[in-house]
């Protein structure tokens, strides 16, 4: 009986466990199918957002098989090209004949170039589409070699970029658009600039003829009047011009030694007039501290003074406006500070309006424009010019209350032993000065004879350049004054033929100054370039020319 239940149970062990291992092994199969499938799945989506990614980048991939010329392509190279599988018969040459024409012998010496060297090359070209469509397109190639050093293969992408270009094509062309009006802009405020200099020019120039005959009290009160509108009139344009250098980035700064204290009083002077008329009181203080001679943009200084102290002026009915000057520590740089203070007891400027007319052409509210005029470009002109100048410029106002503007600078003292000659030089040696004024203006060249006949000079006239030539050979003189725009022969024309020698060579080096009535960015340089030694834009400020004059001609006359 026991040996029945052994024999029974041997029968079912050997009939189970091969089932059991079956189970298993099918169980297993099916799982491996099933990781298989997932596998695949997975596979599949990766290629999906593989093409996505290409699709939505606009790149393509593409392999060569070097040994035996057979290219692949991607979906999305044959998009690129606007070709279908049909179109291309996988071969290098086939790839050729679809590169614009004018673009192929780059390609192909940048290819061989790689081929040589095994480094990475990366192109852009362009492409001519199955519909003829010009296209752009950003090429990367690597190459691949065996053991013996053979290539093998090369892949490489190829990405459209036609819309970048066409990007980048529109900002060019935006680009020569905003240069061309900023060209046309400088045109038009140059061609302004010499039409209203030019008869400001013949105005003032009277004005100080006229200055210079028997007065009586109100005659020459009119006269300043006139002098100091005229004046006001040129701080305009100027104004007017300097900001268009600020804003192209063409403003330069000239530094030259000059009479600190002499500039102050200058400015001063020219708004004392209008101060008494207004009755207010203009005070100049200058501290015991400040030397007498600097070296720094005079020009530049005086225009930020203008600028503020007439605004002072303007702006105040009663009380007084202060101007005080004084040095303070010198910088690291050893460049010593000043600090040029000026305060009104005027209506004083609102918060909320003062950010407004820091900027060029805004003026703040209605009413003061209705009430004091001016072109709003005053304190935005100061703040650029102090930044250029390498200072600092601050303003303190509450309304009803006043205004206090600083301006702290970096000038540079001169001693004695540094003092340019030119500012220690006698004007009284201008008296033995020859001139020639070349100008075709009628009035301005009346004005200009008798400014310097007045100075007991001796004044030669030409109305063109080819007659100044002639008179220059033939006569004796010890400087030229040189207009720039008239007919025959200009100014630069006849610089230059005079430096080459055409006048004579004793005339070769003789003084030349132009009196233009065209102050643009760039002009100094021009003048120069052209063989001039020095500049004075119109309207002619008598003072200034002697001192121009004396820089150059003392010399000379001795």
């Amino acid at each position: 009986m026991e040996h029945e239940i052994f024999d029974t149970s041997c029968f079912f062990v050997l009939i189970l466990v091969p089932l059991l291992f079956g189970a298993y092994y099918l169980v297993r199969k099916q799982q491996e199918a099933q990781r298989a499938a997932a596998a695949e799945k997975e596979l599949h989506i990766s290629r999906e957002r593989y093409m996505d990614a290409q699709r939505i980048g606009r790149m393509g991939h593409w392999d060569l098989d070097i040994q035996n010329n057979i290219l692949k392509w991607s979906d999305e190279v044959f998009r690129i090209f606007g070709m279908q599988p049909e179109d291309f018969d996988g071969t290098l040459d086939a790839f050729y004949a679809v590169i614009h024409p004018d673009d192929l012998p780059m390609v192909q010496e940048v290819y061989g170039q790689s081929l040589q060297d095994g480094e990475q090359y990366d192109v852009i070209h362009r492409i001519i589409t199955k519909k003829g469509e010009v296209r752009h397109v950003y090429e990367r190639c690597r190459t691949f070699y065996d053991n013996a050093g053979a290539a093998l293969r090369s892949l490489g992408t190829v990405q459209d970029i036609t819309d970048q270009k066409n990007t980048e094509e529109a900002l060019r062309r935006a680009k020569v658009k905003a240069e061309a009006a900023m060209r046309a802009k400088s045109e038009f405020l140059a061609n302004m600039s010499h039409e209203i200099r030019t008869p400001l020019n013949g105005i003032l120039g009277m004005l100080q003829l006229l200055d210079t005959t028997q007065l009586n009290g109100e005659q020459h009160e009119y006269v300043e009047m006139a002098t100091m509108s005229s004046h006001r009139l040129t701080l305009l344009l100027n104004d007017i011009l300097d900001l268009s250098r600020l804003e192209a980035g063409k403003m330069l700064i000239h530094e030259e030694g000059f009479n600190l204290p002499g500039m102050l009083l200058g400015v001063q002077d020219i708004y004392s007039n209008e101060a008494k008329q207004k009755g207010i009181e203009l005070r100049l203080t200058i501290a015991p501290n400040l030397p007498a001679t600097v070296m720094g943009d005079e020009v530049r200084l005086r225009q930020i003074l203008f600028n503020v102290v007439g605004n002072a002026v303007k702006f105040t009915e009663q009380g007084r406006v202060e101007i005080f000057a004084e040095q303070l520590h010198a910088r690291g740089d050893g460049r010593m500070m000043v600090l040029f203070t000026i305060t009104d007891t005027g209506p004083g400027i609102a918060d909320e309006i003062m950010q407004e007319i820091i900027a060029p052409f805004t003026q703040g509210e209605h009413y003061m424009m209705r009430r004091y005029g001016g072109a709003g470009l005053g304190l935005a002109i100061v703040r650029r010019l102090t930044e250029l100048m390498q200072g600092s410029a601050a303003v303190s106002t509450k309304e009803g209350e006043g205004t206090e503007v600083c301006i702290c600078l970096p000038l540079n003292e001169v001693s004695a032993a540094d003092t340019p000659a030119s500012l220690s030089l006698s004007c009284t040696n201008l008296e033995a000065c020859r001139v020639l004024l070349v100008e075709d203006d009628v009035v301005n060249q009346e004005a200009l004879r008798k400014l310097l006949e007045k100075q007991h000079m001796k004044v030669d006239v030409a109305e063109n350049g080819q007659e100044a030539l002639g008179k220059l050979e033939t006569g004796d003189h010890h400087l030229v004054l040189m207009d720039l725009q008239m007919p025959v022969m200009d100014g630069f024309e006849a610089t230059r033929s005079i430096r080459e020698g055409k006048a004579g060579s004793d005339k070769q080096n003789i003084p030349i100054i132009a009196l233009t009535a065209f102050a643009m960015p760039g002009d100094r340089e021009k003048f120069l370039e052209a063989g001039m030694n020095d500049f004075l834009a119109k309207p002619v400020d008598i003072d200034r020319l002697r001192r121009i004059m004396d820089k150059h001609c003392w010399t000379e006359a001795r």
